[in-house]
């Protein structure tokens, strides 16, 4: 067991303070600290009663309407690795969810956030031991924000999109959100940028620290108004993300029965591989995307 003069609990104290230290906090908070931390007992008792979750308040949430905002602008940059790295850093998970379509009982949302598509192939850069050096190099420059989508016979379907984030829904009267599968997209090559939903069959399961693969054909169905009988795999929302729009009261223009119109004229059935951005291609539809060169820091244009 652990005890005050252990080398591993006393190297796990003094990271703690040190962090508290640099993150500007009074002398006397670090006394305190200490006088919890004298025995593994004493600071497991004083974890459960955080006192730094009561010392930082947690920041506020970006309104609905000024992160749609920032949506919308950022799908007119999608060649500036900034301005998107930007945009991620400043909504994911710290925007209010954004309302999406609505009926007179239920509201969809979109509560942005990292990692709503997952690839349906893991990227791994491979070994040289199979791989040239080339075929390493040429694999290795992906875009760190895009994905593309593969379907044998879909047409309309976007080939790149940037996952802005994950579907919800909740009762027009309540406020308890449930997810979906469904990740929200933008087009990234359209002109303009289309947003569609795109069924996330490799979503990670946080409870059981693993991967679970989905079917949508076997999951309930969520839109009986596109098909009773089963789930689409990709649907476009609306064909511009100008048209995302607010009221006044914050919730969006866009009906449930509007948007089932629209997924009847646009959804894709079987199977949407996802899988990485590779600059090289992506360059070729949106110009000034750019090679992502890592071993120079940044973007240089594809030649």
């Amino acid at each position: 067991m652990a005890t005050p003069n252990n080398p591993n609990f006393q190297a796990v104290k003094d990271a703690i303070t040190e962090s508290i230290r640099k993150d500007g906090y009074p002398p006397d908070l670090l006394a305190l600290v200490r006088s919890k931390t004298r025995s593994p007992d004493a600071y497991l008792a004083w974890t459960q009663d955080n006192l730094l979750q009561k010392t930082k308040s947690p920041p506020a949430k970006l309104p609905a309407s000024d992160a749609l905002a920032q949506i919308q602008s950022v799908a007119a940059k999608f060649t500036d690795l900034n301005a998107i790295n930007n945009f991620a850093d400043a909504l994911n998970n710290k925007s209010v969810p954004i309302p999406l379509f609505q009926s007179t009982t239920h509201q969809y949302l979109v509560v942005v956030k990292a990692g709503a598509l997952s690839l349906s192939v893991p990227f791994t850069l491979g070994s040289s031991l199979h791989r040239t050096d080339a075929e390493a190099d040429n694999r290795a420059k992906v875009h760190p924000f895009f994905c593309s989508l593969t379907h044998p016979s879909s047409a309309g379907l976007p080939k790149f999109v940037y996952p802005l984030g994950q579907l919800y829904y909740k009762l027009s009267s309540g406020d308890e959100l449930t997810e979906t599968n469904y990740a929200v997209v933008a087009d990234v090559a359209g002109q303009d940028h289309g947003v569609w939903l795109v069924w996330n069959r490799r979503s990670f399961n946080s409870e059981a620290d693993d991967e679970v693969v989905t079917d949508p054909a076997k999951e309930k169905v969520l839109f009986t108004g596109v098909d009773a009988a089963k789930n689409f795999e990709a649907v476009q929302v609306m064909a511009k993300v100008s048209g995302w729009k607010l009221g006044n009261d914050g919730a969006s223009v866009l009906t449930l029965a509007e948007f089932e119109d629209n997924a009847r004229r646009t959804k894709v059935e079987g199977e949407v591989v996802v899988g990485v951005a590779k600059v090289e291609e992506l360059g070729r539809v949106l110009p000034g995307a750019g090679v992502i060169d890592w071993g120079a820091g940044g973007a240089r244009q594809a030649a």
